[in-house]
């Protein structure tokens, strides 16, 4: 007999919340608490066959919070800028009641972030997911009194939706050969997952799209100085073209547009010399890094940490 089993962790074991992280420490609370909502359902397990059961898809996921005013949906407009692979598709979603969504995705694997706490105001049916647990809003509504601030949650979730890419997945990281429930209830494989994803977003979005506002003088010698002596007007030209029109629209669309004209990859050669420029990191890149140092230490958000020390 097999038997398939398909749950919220987190929600199974805070009563209906996926705020709050798990951490190793939770793996046999989380493993006792399967095995009794098994047993409620008249099936009886023998020996330990949870902790080595097959796992067929899972999402890894991290809760980054924002005190400083800074908004998710400031943080999404730029990310749907990221040149992420054209074999992911892209989709954004806005909230009816304010908030967004953004997903880069395919049939096997997605990669999703989105605003949290606007998520949880939506109807069910309508939000990211299916919440049940709204109680947590009055808390979030009271950090926001106490601090007189906005709170902001941005989350992250990498969802390998079956075992060919889990697979691969963990190859690239390098922890080939992992599929038992005990061997992926892993904070380091989380980390590892979703650092990865993450640095590949930041290196599409750091130039231009994060960079200061240039005066067209400003960028035009930029691009000349750092060319030195290999500059062309026509290089020059092209590259000044590139710097605008990724700006605007990032690398991803720009490109995408380009290529309904001209042949696929006419403008890869233009594009490589665009990364390879630098400019002056802007303000707007501190929350990215905010959320890189979080992605780095990888502290398990809780609510309490929130309330707690104010």
């Amino acid at each position: 007999m097999t038997l398939n089993i398909e749950c919220s962790l987190p929600k199974l074991i805070f009563e209906g919340s996926n705020f709050d992280e798990l951490e190793d420490s939770d793996f046999s609370n989380v493993v006792k608490t399967l095995h009794e909502c098994v047993e409620k359902m008249g099936i009886k397990l023998i020996g330990n066959p949870i902790e080595s059961a097959i796992v067929s898809a899972i999402h890894f996921s991290k809760n980054i919070s924002f005190l400083d005013y800074t908004t998710v949906s400031s943080v999404l407009k730029y990310v749907e800028k990221a040149n992420i692979s054209r074999r992911l598709d892209l989709n954004t979603k806005r909230f009816d009641n304010g908030g967004s969504a953004v997903y880069f995705y395919a049939k096997s694997h997605a990669f999703v972030l989105y605003d949290k706490i606007q998520d949880l105001k939506q109807p069910k049916g309508r939000g990211v997911e299916d919440n049940t647990f709204h109680a947590q809003m009055d808390i979030f509504d009271e950090i926001r009194r106490v601090h007189r601030q906005p709170l902001e949650i941005l989350r992250l979730e990498y969802r390998l939706l079956n075992r060919v890419k889990l697979k691969a997945a963990l190859k690239i990281i390098g922890a080939p050969g992992l599929t038992t429930f005990r061997e992926l209830f892993s904070a380091r494989l989380s980390h590892k997952l979703l650092q990865h994803y993450w640095v590949n977003i930041m290196d599409s979005l750091k130039y231009p799209i994060l960079s200061e506002s240039l005066s067209v003088e400003e960028v035009v010698r930029e691009v000349l100085r750092q060319q030195k002596w290999h500059a062309t007007p026509s290089k020059t030209l092209q590259i000044i073209g590139c710097y605008y029109g990724i700006r605007e629209l990032g690398m991803r669309s720009f490109n995408g547009m380009f290529n309904k004209y001209f042949s696929v990859g006419s403008i890869y050669r233009t594009l490589a010399q665009m990364n390879d420029l630098e400019f002056k990191q802007s303000q707007k890149f501190d929350p990215f890094n905010h959320i890189g140092k979080e992605l780095s230490e990888f502290k398990p958000l809780k609510m309490k940490d929130l309330v707690l020390p104010f």
